[in-house]
């Protein structure tokens, strides 16, 4: 083997490192965001949304009316408790 098929095959083994890293790190990436989009399909299941047919700006105004209005309960509830 002369030096260029050498310089050839080392070069061959580095990019074939290269590409099975990077897709390792696709593989990763992939798995990442599945479980990223399964987290919001149960966020959304938990505040009624699990058809997830609100969009991203009508579901976070959905979550901000539901918190005000546990936030209102829990203060009649209180209210209530003191009389």
């Amino acid at each position: 083997m002369n030096n260029f098929e050498k310089h050839d095959t080392a070069e061959s083994l580095a990019d074939c490192h290269s590409g099975y890293a990077l897709a390792k790190q696709a593989l990763e990436l992939r798995e990442e965001n599945a479980s990223l989009y399964s987290l919001i399909a149960d966020i959304r299941a938990a505040a009624g949304d699990a058809k997830g047919r609100l969009m991203q700006d009508e579901f976070v105004a959905h979550v901000a009316k539901m918190r005000k209005e546990l936030a209102e309960a829990q203060r009649q509830l209180a209210s209530m408790r003191s009389v």
